[in-house]
């Protein structure tokens, strides 16, 4: 099963935003630096009768904030 997650965040030269899903992060991707997109493809067995999903931003590679 496709998901496509979506957000608005301006970020800053050397900033990157990630979903992260129980304990597996996935990038997400800009090209104007502002609105970032993924799209994650989960098995059944991945699933929970709700997804939970948090945005999770990185500057250098270094967890800022989810």
């Amino acid at each position: 099963m496709k998901f496509h997650f979506s957000i608005e965040y301006r970020t800053q030269w050397g900033e990157e935003l990630r979903v992260r899903i129980g304990s597996k992060e996935y990038p997400m991707s800009t090209s104007d630096g502002c609105e970032w997109d993924a799209e994650v493809e989960l098995g059944v067995k991945d699933l929970d009768s709700t997804l939970n999903y948090q945005y999770a931003l990185y500057r250098e590679n270094q967890l800022v904030w989810t």
